[in-house]
């Protein structure tokens, strides 16, 4: 529940993965935003998806941004790259054109297949940059991702 990227707005902690705080993150609160990212060379931020239901499943991440507030098309300049276990789900796709539920979620690099009565876990990476070619000001708050199982 807490944010991948940005933490501080409405008392947000910082992001976790395992329960346990993300070393390097953005620092929202910084007083210079040309430094958000100064000391972070990071390919990425990461966290771990947990699968422990009984039934086999298949897991798929999208994109909810149905209560975000994005402005000046920023959906369409902002780049978003996923890897699961250092394997390539999503490549520089615009915001725009990410999955934005289960079903639209198929393809076939986004599937994560597991089998029943296994307890699993992978490790998403997600990176997000700019096109270049975002208006000056623009921005984007409240973006979701999700990772959702169900039954195979």
């Amino acid at each position: 529940t807490a944010p991948l990227f940005s933490f501080g707005l409405g008392g947000q902690p910082r992001p976790q993965s395992d329960g346990a705080d993300i070393a390097t993150y953005d620092g929202y609160l910084a007083e210079d935003f040309a430094n958000l990212n100064a000391n972070d060379n990071d390919a990425g931020r990461s966290l771990t998806v947990n699968y422990s239901g009984g039934p086999a499943a298949q897991v798929r991440m999208y994109v909810d941004t149905s209560a975000a507030d994005i402005r000046d098309g920023l959906e369409d300049n902002t780049l978003v790259t996923v890897e699961r276990d250092g394997v390539a789900v999503f490549t520089d796709v615009a915001l725009s054109d990410l999955p934005t539920d289960f079903a639209s979620a198929a393809s076939e690099e986004n599937h994560w297949d597991i089998d029943a009565g296994a307890p699993a876990s992978a490790t998403y990476t997600v990176q997000i940059t700019s096109d270049g070619h975002a208006a000056n000001g623009a921005t984007a708050k409240g973006v979701k991702f999700v990772w959702e199982a169900q039954q195979a």
